[in-house]
């Protein structure tokens, strides 16, 4: 993907989707300086590309910048009002900063414009779970599961929920599908899972 569109660069430097592109493979890759890079080139041959600027707004809320980021997203939906993406990375800078409404307000805009999104459904449910509505968390990792059945994530979003529900059998199955999917979560969800149940312990 990287050197694919850095040929196509090569053939032609003003092709501001190619900058993009390359911008994507990088941040994915965890190159965010590099992709920023990108990012800025190609808002420079099209300030007005909205999937750009969002996409800069992750790279720089990857990089500890959620304030930039903030700004970035804002400008993507001012450009693309029904940009469905935008708001939802918008709600996940939000959410950082604790503030769950403006979060939920974003994801629950996300999945009017588009509601096929099941990463908006999974951020929801996150909020959901850190304002304690463990019902609403878990319809909402049920919609993310529905819509993409190979997130590992989300199941174990789901089997922590259970948990603090008291639903151990629901849950152990959420986290055996969980490490089916991703066996490279087995540490950290380990981790989640003991916490979780020292702290259940101790109320």
């Amino acid at each position: 993907m990287i050197s694919d569109n850095s040929k196509a660069i090569e053939l032609d430097s003003r092709l501001a989707p190619a900058w993009n592109n390359r911008g994507l493979a990088r941040r994915d890759k965890g190159d965010l300086a590099g992709a920023l890079s990108d990012f800025d080139r190609s808002l420079k041959l099209n300030p007005k590309f909205a999937e750009v600027w969002s996409n800069r707004g992750t790279a720089r809320f990857f990089k500890g910048d959620p304030d930039g980021a903030l700004d970035d997203q804002n400008l993507a939906i001012k450009l693309n009002p029904r940009f469905a993406g935008a708001y939802c990375d918008r709600g996940a800078i939000w959410h950082s900063k604790g503030d769950l409404d403006k979060a939920l307000a974003d994801y629950n805009r996300a999945i009017e414009l588009n509601p096929a999104l099941a990463v908006a459904y999974f951020n929801r449910a996150l909020a959901w779970r850190d304002k304690g509505d463990w019902a609403r968390a878990v319809a909402d990792c049920n919609q993310a599961i529905a819509l993409n059945p190979n997130h590992a994530g989300t199941y174990a979003q789901r089997g922590l929920v259970y948990l603090r529900q008291g639903k151990e059998s629901e849950a152990e199955k959420d986290f055996a599908q969980c490490l089916a999917l991703d066996k490279s979560l087995t540490a950290s969800l380990e981790r989640r899972i003991k916490e979780l149940r020292r702290q259940l312990a101790a109320r």
